[in-house]
């Protein structure tokens, strides 16, 4: 018989009897409800877990009670203490799954031996010995790789604030700035990226895939600039006062623009990162120099005020229309930013602003700054609707910048003393009152004019990402014509959607469209252009609805020729226009105010195909539209009310749904 000079003498009296049932008790282990429940939460493989960790750990246990193995000093702990970090599990969880083992080898060690007492205690006395010593070790090196963890994340997170501090700062400065590390450029201000055309970093790649080959006519000391010595191009540049030029496409002049390059080394980056500025500030001779320093403001880089008063007297010769847009930008947020802030940040406040106006503006149209807050657009006027669309949109681009920016809007003919018009959309951004501030006000007539809805660009962000199909809902005389609907593309004014063909026979321009996602709900847009070949909406001015017809729970039509409804109050016959009406509601349009109040009582004289009704009602909705006065009564029936109207309504319904049966699509 083996000598027994363990440490543990009860236990090593028994190993045999543990080394038999280990599988058992593995299984009893890894079945533990507790342990099933936490592996499932983490995504663990129990299978996996079983046959990477469990037999380890257990040959361990037998071991140490051999005196094979030294106590706290288990073959496989980093190895399962990293994997347990790596599937984010707690310090207690750690506890869990060692102390649900600890029990399960307790519980069959000790039904598996008949002992008394004392020798149960004290074999209790050794298994709490050595899973203490262990466990112990476990959470000392479970600290230390979190500590590790967590000193590379904070690295990390500095790092991004760096980065991120950094990005701001060249987006402020007003030349093309951008980052190069090992020959990638990394980063790039939105001075640049407007410069060459593209919206982002990624689009640049996609534009220049190999980088710096945007630079052209490189000058440096005969230096070869090429994609194979870009790297020792750009660290002999870094630390050279050699004057060093380019030349790269501007894409707002249409053409190549001369600039000096500066390149520093950014301090305290691993590996080396260059940041290179291009200061387009260079003429090829003084003629050039003039012509800048007369037409251009140096601020903003926009056209002067004097030269857009000499461009407009000779608008006749320039654009071919008869009729020509007028948008003019006050940014009403300078002169308290001058005071309270500085006059450092009002001229970065007016640098953006000019920026947002020069991304929205095409060739055809003429932008510069008119005085110290105010800029103007002038463009070709292709359509009123269409040239208000574009300022409601410019006045969406500008909310990114400045909340307090007014937006005025007129048109005018060649032969109109241009000084009259400036008078006249001065006046009209005099009149905007900052309650209306977010309308671009206007004395067109015969436009659509509407509000500035809040995120827009939030709506267009979630429809560009969104994948399912929605529900669309067109009304066609109350009645609800719905379809299943895909977005066809997204753009910067809206989305365009497939409709079905009978949605496309009810569809017009500014009529309501609705929509619901499981995303993003329920969803208001209005119409844009119909594409009656395609079957495609363009929808835009979006607005969650929470009144959707989708909800509706009643069938709602619009009055027949069959039908009088007269509203009555005070025994006078109000001589409004019924809207709608379902079982229990009657809408009314009114032209002119009426002396109705909200839960007054009010009489309905019903007159339908030779049936005289009198019912009663409570004003239940009171409102003011764009064009009218909306009242909504509620119906008090009788019997022989409820049932004579449900039947018309019913009748009115089938009448409507053969009307759409018979329309062309």
């Amino acid at each position: 018989m083996k000598q027994n000079n363990s440490s543990y003498p009860c236990l090593f009296n028994i190993c045999s009897i543990l080394e038999s049932g280990k599988n058992e008790i593995i299984s009893n282990w890894m079945n533990n409800p507790l342990l099933i429940t936490l592996f499932l939460n983490h995504r663990i493989s129990i299978d996996k877990f079983t046959q990477n960790f469990a037999p380890g750990i257990v040959e361990y246990f037998i071991n140490v009670i051999k005196g094979t193995k030294v106590l706290g000093d288990c073959p496989i702990m980093s190895k399962f203490v990293n994997y347990m970090i790596l599937k984010d599990i707690a310090p207690h969880e750690v506890y869990d799954i060692c102390t649900r083992f600890r029990n399960e080898l307790t519980f069959y060690l000790l039904n598996a031996q008949n002992k008394n007492s004392q020798e149960s205690v004290e074999l209790l006395q050794e298994i709490s010995i050595i899973f203490d010593a262990n466990f112990s070790g476990v959470l000392t090196l479970f600290n230390d790789f979190l500590k590790k963890q967590n000193s590379s994340i904070e690295k990390s997170i500095e790092y991004k604030k760096k980065f991120k501090a950094l990005s701001r700062t060249i987006d402020a400065l007003d030349v093309n700035v951008f980052v190069v590390q090992s020959t990638n450029i990394i980063l790039a201000n939105k001075h640049l990226l407007e410069t060459l055309g593209v919206s982002d970093l990624e689009d640049f790649h996609i534009k220049f895939r190999k980088g710096l080959d945007f630079l052209k006519d490189v000058s440096f000391k005969g230096e070869l600039f090429a994609p194979k010595t870009y790297n020792t191009w750009i660290e002999k540049a870094a630390t050279t006062n050699e004057k060093i030029t380019a030349s790269i496409f501007d894409s707002n002049s249409r053409k190549d623009s001369l600039c000096k390059i500066k390149i520093n080394v950014l301090t305290e980056s691993e590996p080396k990162k260059y940041v290179f500025t291009l200061i387009n500030s260079l003429f090829t001779n003084e003629d050039d120099e003039q012509y800048y320093i007369s037409n251009i403001d140096k601020l903003t880089g926009l056209y002067s005020y004097a030269y857009f008063k000499s461009y407009i007297g000779n608008i006749g010769d320039i654009f071919e229309s008869s009729k020509y847009a007028l948008v003019v930008i006050d940014v009403k947020s300078l002169r308290r930013v001058n005071e309270t802030l500085g006059y450092e940040k009002g001229d970065r406040l007016i640098i953006n602003v000019a920026q947002v106006i020069k991304k929205m503006c095409d060739t055809s149209m003429i932008v510069s700054r008119f005085s110290g807050s105010r800029m103007g657009v002038l463009l070709p006027n292709i359509s009123a609707q269409k040239s208000y669309d574009w300022a409601v949109h410019l006045r969406s681009e500008l909310e990114g910048v400045s909340k307090e920016t007014a937006v005025s809007f007129t048109i005018y003919g060649k032969k109109e003393n241009s000084m009259h018009v400036e008078l006249r959309a001065y006046s009209l951004l005099d009149s905007l009152s900052f309650s209306n501030k977010r309308h671009v006000v206007t004395d067109v007539k015969d436009i659509d004019e509407y509000d500035l809805l809040e995120n827009q660009e939030m709506f267009l962000s979630r429809f560009e990402k969104l994948k399912e199909i929605m529900d669309g809902v067109l009304l066609f005389k109350e009645i609800i014509v719905k379809s299943k609907n895909k977005i066809v593309k997204v753009t910067e004014r809206g989305i365009f959607i497939d409709v079905s063909s009978r949605q496309l026979a009810v569809a017009k321009v500014g009529d309501n469209f609705y929509l619901s996602s499981q995303v993003l709900g329920h969803i208001r847009a209005v119409i844009l252009s119909v594409n009656y070949k395609k079957s495609i909406l363009e929808l835009s001015r979006f607005a969650f609805d929470e009144h959707t017809p989708l909800k509706r729970k009643l069938v709602r039509v619009t009055r027949g020729s069959s039908l009088d409804i007269q509203l009555i109050d005070n025994d006078k016959s109000m001589d409004g226009e019924v809207t709608y009406l379902n079982e229990q509601y009657i809408s009314f349009k009114f032209y002119r105010k009426k002396a109705l109040k909200v839960g007054k009582l009010v009489f309905l004289e019903i007159n339908t195909e030779g049936k005289y009704l009198e019912i009663e009602g409570i004003v239940h909705v009171l409102k003011k539209d764009a064009e009218a006065y909306i009242c909504v009564v509620h119906l008090h029936h009788t019997s022989e009310s409820n049932n004579i109207l449900r039947k018309y309504i019913a009748a009115r319904q089938m009448q409507i749904i053969q009307e759409l049966n018979k329309l062309e699509y």
